[in-house]
């Protein structure tokens, strides 16, 4: 996975429901219950799984911009990128 990375970030609006950390095929989300989790770029496969089922849309997908540095997108939920 050299020059891969995580294309997800998990925001503040994370209300820790854990809906994420159930869906991920890796088991690649960490956190406790009512607080912020967090997603482990070693194990993750940016198969986006979590954002598809995110109550508060709190799972972002990470771009880049024109000059290579990460940026937020939109909430997983809304963009057009479907499930790996």
């Amino acid at each position: 996975r050299e020059g891969d990375r995580v294309a997800y970030k998990i925001i503040e609006t994370c209300i820790g429901c854990t809906a994420c950390v159930k869906k991920c095929p890796v088991e690649a989300i960490s956190g406790r219950r009512n607080e912020i989790h967090i997603i482990d770029e070693e194990l993750c496969i940016n198969c986006g799984a979590c954002g598809a089922v995110c109550p508060p849309e709190a799972i972002l997908d990470e771009i880049t911009d024109s000059e290579g540095a990460a940026v937020l997108g939109a909430p997983y939920s809304l963009s057009c990128r479907p499930p790996r």
